[in-house]
């Protein structure tokens, strides 16, 4: 989240504080108790902002109506979006670095395996009820998540997402096509010379 403060939230807010209002964002203490925006020092560095900032939960909220948290040392979490039309995209690179999940509620009944206790029924009653409803797993499961911007197709190409001017997307160079060569010749996928 301090990236999103940092980078979008922060510097748009400096230049319109009715941006806040009008995206359904709160400033909080650290606490959760609201703050004026009149009393807040909007010219405060990002690293040194006192306050928390949240969106309420709803339609508008850019979170969805789940989200899947889960420890890591990153604030990466899971969530749904309200704007469906990012999933017919081939390339999905708009991210501040959580993850959109096309079908939260598919992933939910899953994550929690019991179809009699967990299921859409209920998850409408509880988005319907408007309450923030956090459920904590009865068993540990074990998370990985790998974001590949470069892969192998047949024949051993490289397809690769971005370009050198795409802003945290590394673009295809010969060291690293040739590192990943190698790294494929050592199980044993060398491509013909």
């Amino acid at each position: 989240m301090y990236d999103v403060k940092r980078k979008d939230i922060l510097p748009t807010a400096r230049r319109n504080p009715g941006y806040l209002k009008k995206r359904g964002l709160q400033v909080v203490t650290r606490s959760g108790k609201p703050v004026s925006l009149k009393s807040v020092n909007w010219k405060v560095p990002a690293n040194r902002f006192p306050y928390l900032i949240r969106q309420l939960p709803g339609t508008r909220n850019a979170l969805g109506q789940v989200k899947f948290m889960f420890p890591n040392h990153h604030s990466v979490y899971l969530h749904d979006t309200p704007n469906r039309s990012l999933f017919r995209r081939s390339i999905r690179l708009g991210s501040s670095g959580c993850v959109r999940v096309e079908h939260p509620w598919k992933l939910a009944e899953l994550v929690l395996n019991d179809p009699k206790r967990w299921n859409w029924v209920r998850f409408k009653k509880i988005v319907a009820s408007k309450q923030t409803r956090r459920i904590h797993l009865e068993e540990p499961l074990e998370i990985v998540l790998a974001y590949w911007t470069r892969w192998r197709q047949m024949r051993m190409a490289i397809s690769c997402f971005g370009k050198m001017s795409t802003p945290g997307i590394l673009p295809c160079s010969r060291p690293w096509i040739g590192a990943v060569d190698y790294a494929s010749c050592m199980r044993g996928h060398c491509p013909k010379q």
